[in-house]
């Protein structure tokens, strides 16, 4: 029996364009939605990462007279030396170039590293650790800051980390362009950064608690370098002296 042979059906250039064009259309319905999940996810890892750093520290803190291990200089927030960052690694939270660690958001994996230039540890969050003054626009001399030093005596509502929301050299996204050539600090800076606009960022607080904060909530309190490094985070402002209340304003997260 001879059998009849199939047709084969051709699609028409109007036809293969329809389907194209289709295909685009889902493709750009779907991809800002895997997008957000994907930043849900991040942000989750964030907010774990942060309160093992906070239990580590208080770990660390209950064997050491309830002192922290202190940030740069009692003032960079963004790195430790190195004899602080074996206290840390000591306490848990591993400091090692190359290794998983918690000391950085999801988004910026390449830290901790170390940096030989000036021989420090950058970190991939905000750490307030013995951080005595604050330095700001509207303090650029310095003002009595509040952050945690010793355990016992900070407010549960001091943040101990958070996240990079800075701003370097008045622009976002930090990079290898910096004034200083210290670029690489600051990759991938700050870690949650849609549209050239910050989000906002996670945060940890003395009693434990960590939440996600929303950029236009945020005041740039402290930096060591606040002309050129302006670095955002909330903090409740309940006991903030009159002269800083007073210049809040001023310090107001903007874009």
């Amino acid at each position: 029996m001879r059998m009849k042979p199939r047709k084969i059906r051709c699609f028409t250039l109007v036809e293969l364009l329809l389907v194209i064009a289709i295909t685009a259309l889902l493709a750009a319905l779907l991809l800002p939605a895997l997008s957000q999940a994907k930043e849900r996810s991040v942000r989750t890892k964030c907010l774990s990462n942060l309160r093992n750093i906070f239990q580590a520290c208080s770990m660390y803190a209950s064997d050491n007279q309830e002192v922290l291990f202190a940030a740069r200089g009692s003032n960079v927030q963004i790195c430790l030396n190195p004899i602080q960052a074996g206290d840390a690694t000591a306490a848990g939270l591993i400091v090692q170039s190359g290794t998983p660690s918690v000391w950085t958001c999801p988004n910026r994996p390449q830290f901790p590293y170390f940096d030989s230039i000036y021989d420090q540890w950058a970190l991939g969050y905000q750490y307030f650790g013995g951080i005595t003054n604050w330095f700001n626009a509207a303090f650029p001399a310095g003002i009595a800051g509040h952050s945690p030093i010793k355990q016992t005596q900070a407010q549960p509502y001091w943040v101990l980390a958070a996240d990079t929301t800075l701003k370097v050299d008045g622009a976002w996204g930090g990079g290898a362009n910096d004034a200083n050539g210290d670029g690489y600090d600051f990759n991938n800076m700050p870690s949650h950064l849609p549209n050239q606009v910050p989000a906002g960022g996670d945060e940890v607080m003395m009693d434990g608690s960590a939440c996600w904060v929303p950029f236009k909530q945020m005041y740039s309190l402290h930096s060591w370098a606040p002309s050129s490094r302006v670095a955002y985070f909330y903090q409740n402002p309940v006991d903030f002296s009159p002269s800083l209340q007073a210049a809040l304003p001023k310090l107001v997260a903007s874009p």
